[in-house]
């Protein structure tokens, strides 16, 4: 709900926003298009190997190929070679024959151990540390590592997509390293909207919603809901009051389609008052209201919660992606953009994944000092890429500046075609912001939403984090379903 944020986060079509990683896609690609922080739908699997079948490796959304032997399963562990491994994640190998001691360094990070023994020592700046796992194999003269151990030493993170059989690692660091291109715009244009973020406002506005699809008899089953927004913007906390409406009787019909009766729910989305509060100095959202009672079983005021711990309980995302999430304050320039959206990787899905590296990828097409040209008002940037075998996309962004060099504002433009079609533009200033987002799915659904704020500054109620009658959201969520 914060309505301010760093300018790659207005890349609807990116996907790269971590805020907006709550939304439950039915398409897990698409979903990774959209909102990298894909969904509590489908929570992350265990790593846990079959017995069976070479496994494949992914590295930052690029398969890796092993020149010198292979993967391999071995009692729930994944092994690869060790210097195919090093190679790929930048690191350097050292061997010391007298001890059979084998030393894998990278950066500030050190990682020893004894092909015999199961436990590795880490070593990062002087801090050392004992892990324990399965212990190295050499087969044919090579040595084999249990590949989730060490790269996890090295500062990634691990995933495993049991359909594909593939493991999913993200490596903050080394992608950091690969940046070598400057982001001086962007980077002001993160100090904008970081101005912004960090200024006491009320907010009001609207958020319209149509979503459109036919019925198998070919009648029409679209939706309309409206959202009023008021409330108020600190550092810290913010406050809303959201007031929902539906303009005519399709919710019911949509309803009554699906064998729902839910009375109380139908009403409320037809219209009801929402209160949501979000605490950005401790990574924590609440929301209470008609809908949420009527959706979890609950009382109209008992508060539901959701936590930076709650989600990384999941394993869905990274927890600077879930700071990203709840307050882009901790945002100070473009990388750090870059490594928040990197922490909301979906290391489940093996496309899925590589589809969200391509989407960062096309944003630092677009972000990068290169892309921009000067225009007449400021300066812009355009660039297209395809994000996977179905997908392609086009970004454009136009910043606009004042006689001194000084940003006063931005326009942006994303448009995909291939499995889905979508249309975003968005138009941000100090005054507020003004979005619209066209979407569809052949054959599934279309999608409208139109957003418009409009912010006033100026000192604001200290706003109250709720700390009485509060229930977890995931706890709610599961109790549905026993």
């Amino acid at each position: 709900m914060d309505f301010t944020q760093p300018p790659v986060c207005f890349d609807m079509g990116t996907g790269v926003n971590p805020k907006l990683g709550g939304i439950i896609m039915k398409f897990k690609k698409t979903a990774a298009v959209l909102f990298t922080a894909a969904t509590l739908a489908f929570p992350c699997a265990s790593f846990a190997q079959s017995s069976t079948g070479a496994p494949d490796v992914q590295l930052n959304g690029k398969d890796i190929t092993f020149s010198v032997g292979a993967p391999f399963n071995e009692d729930g562990h994944v092994y690869v070679p060790l210097r195919g491994i090093a190679d790929a994640t930048d690191s350097n190998i050292d061997y010391d024959a007298a001890t059979g001691m084998i030393t894998v360094k990278r950066d500030s990070k050190t990682v020893s151990f004894d092909i015999k023994n199961s436990e590795i020592t880490v070593d990062e700046n002087g801090a050392i540390s004992k892990i324990k796992d399965a212990s190295s194999i050499v087969r044919e003269d090579y040595t084999y590592v249990p590949l989730r151990v060490l790269t996890e030493a090295l500062g990634c993170t691990v995933g495993w997509d049991d359909t594909a059989k593939t493991v999913i690692i993200v490596d903050k660091d080394l992608y950091a390293k690969n940046l070598t291109d400057g982001f001086t715009y962007a980077d002001k244009l993160t100090a904008f909207m970081a101005d912004i973020t960090a200024k006491d406002k009320a907010v009001s506005g609207t958020v319209n919603i149509t979503t459109g699809y036919k019925n198998e008899d070919g009648t029409d089953a679209s939706v309309a809901v409206n959202f009023v927004i008021a409330g108020s913007q600190t550092k810290d906390a913010s406050a809303y009051s959201i007031t929902v409406s539906s303009p005519d009787d399709s919710v019911s019909k949509i309803f009554a389609q699906a064998g729902i009766e839910n009375e109380k729910l139908i009403n409320a989305l037809k219209g009801s008052t929402m209160n949501i509060v979000v605490d950005s100095k401790n990574n924590a959202f609440y929301a209470k209201g008609g809908i949420i009672a009527a959706a979890l079983n609950m009382s109209d005021d008992a508060w539901v919660s959701l936590t930076n711990d709650d989600l990384k309980s999941l394993g869905i995302f990274g927890s600077d992606g879930m700071k990203y999430m709840f307050s882009s304050s901790s945002i100070g320039n473009f990388r750090d953009s870059i490594n928040a959206s990197l922490g909301v990787v979906p290391t489940y899905d093996a496309a899925a994944a590589k589809t969200v590296f391509n989407t960062i990828d096309s944003t630092l097409a677009l972000y990068k000092d290169s892309s921009f040209v000067k225009t007449q008002t400021g300066y812009t940037s355009k660039s297209t890429t395809t994000l996977d075998e179905t997908t392609a996309m086009t970004n454009t962004i136009n910043v606009n500046t004042d006689a001194a060099g000084n940003i006063t504002g931005y326009s942006m433009n994303s448009s995909s075609s291939g499995m889905f079609s979508m249309d975003v533009n968005g138009n941000f200033s100090a005054d507020g912001e003004k979005m619209t987002m066209t979407m569809s799915v052949p054959e599934i659904m279309n999608l409208k939403l139109a957003l418009d704020s409009k912010y006033t500054y100026g000192t604001q109620p200290v706003v109250t984090v709720p700390s009485s009658n509060v229930e977890s959201l995931l706890e709610k969520i599961g109790g549905l379903f026993q």
